[in-house]
């Protein structure tokens, strides 16, 4: 039996450090992969500090537009209520 050979690509996998060990191993056992560790990719994390402060500014300044919408421009009723469709009314009503 001939098995076709492929060239390997290199992926990153980024995921909670808590979800590591579930998740390589069912990698592993679902052979979709194969795992290779060196000592500078191991236990390697970003610095997601200044991102996660863009971020939070981000939120604050959409909460406060938020807030000042709400304050001049309330809204009437959700938006899932535009779905709801119209009112059945009865023939007397609507030939009034």
């Amino acid at each position: 039996m001939n098995l076709a050979v492929m060239n390997m690509k290199r992926i990153s996998i980024c995921a909670p450090q808590r979800n590591r060990k579930r998740l390589l191993e069912t990698l592993q056992s679902m052979g979709v992969v194969e795992l290779e560790f060196t000592d500078a990719d191991y236990g390697e994390t970003m610095d997601t500090s200044a991102k996660r402060s863009v971020f939070l500014r981000n939120v604050q300044t959409i909460e406060e537009a938020l807030a000042v919408l709400d304050l001049y421009a309330p809204p009437d009723a959700s938006m899932l209520d535009s779905l709801k469709g119209r009112n059945v009314i009865g023939r007397e009503d609507y030939e009034k």
